[in-house]
């Protein structure tokens, strides 16, 4: 009887691991090893009550009970495993599908669904969507980012370096300014695209942006860290006489009024639009 017990241990060590225990019920947390089961099991067959035997190894009674009819039943005391709802694609299909995602970013999820379903892998456009969102990817809008060179970028990043320690005082007395283009008519809402959270900034979901374009409108405006300056429509295309004309007409009063009322100097800071670069050799014409 002793290396019937035994045997039957060891099948019981070898066949079921950890993961058996996941349908543990609240008073069986602490007493979840298989080893543990096969003991119980053993002292029960010599003879133990379900009473000395829970004193035995520090735990209720019923738990033992519930144990021992477990291995009456099915030749195992150890809880059976939930095994849930299967998964629809197994895991060298999700590598297809991220790979297929990473391709083709901006596509909208029934253009990837079709460039996903192939021979090997076929479910249907409500799978593909559930799948994608387990996987953690999500349809967003593009991150817009304006269209920079090499030589663009290198004096951005040493602008930024150059202004690292300010101040918020300091931050405060700048004056920024802009423009932007809205977008009229069909794709005026931006292109969208599956990515994960997290992800907006990578290149592969980025879209350039230009400063003009057909069916467009352009606005300008001006602010610091307590204000607001107007807001100015711009028509037409914009040459460095208009950007002038606009600077005279609307920012510099307005700045001049800051000033005033702030009782300040203001640092005027330019998006640096072509048009701008060359504001300060044509002062004479501001005047």
């Amino acid at each position: 009887m002793l290396l019937i017990g035994l045997l039957t241990l060891e099948v019981w060590h070898v066949s079921h691991n950890l993961a058996c225990h996941l349908a543990l019920s609240k008073k069986e947390v602490e007493f979840n090893i298989p080893v543990e089961y096969g003991r119980l099991v053993g002292s029960w067959e010599w003879g133990g009550s379900f009473a000395e035997i829970g004193r035995q190894f520090g735990i209720p009674k019923e738990t033992v009970r519930d144990a021992i009819n477990r291995y009456i039943k099915t030749n195992s005391p150890l809880p059976s495993m939930k095994k849930g709802a299967q998964k629809k694609i197994s895991i060298e299909q999700e590598t297809h599908l991220r790979l297929t995602i990473h391709r083709n970013p901006v596509n909208n999820y029934t253009d990837n669904w079709k460039a996903a379903v192939t021979s090997v892998l076929e479910v249907s456009l409500a799978t593909y969507r559930k799948c994608i969102k387990e996987m953690g990817f999500q349809q967003c809008k593009s991150t817009d980012v304006p269209l920079l060179t090499d030589v663009q970028k290198k004096k951005r990043l040493l602008w930024c370096k150059d202004k690292v320690n300010w101040s918020s005082e300091q931050w405060e007395s700048v004056i920024w300014s802009d423009e932007s283009m809205f977008r009229l008519g069909r794709g005026a809402a931006g292109v969208t695209v599956i990515r994960k959270p997290g992800e907006g900034l990578q290149e592969r979901y980025r879209v350039g942006t230009l400063k003009f374009g057909n069916g467009s409108l352009m606005m300008w405006n001006c602010f610091h860290a307590k204000s607001l300056g107007p807001l100015v429509l711009l028509r037409g295309i914009i040459d460095q006489d208009k950007y002038i004309t606009m600077l005279s007409n609307y920012a510099i009063p307005w700045i001049k009024s800051q000033c005033y009322i702030y009782n300040r100097d203001f640092i005027y800071q330019e998006d640096g639009a072509p048009v701008g670069k060359n504001r300060l050799k044509n002062s004479a014409a501001m005047k």
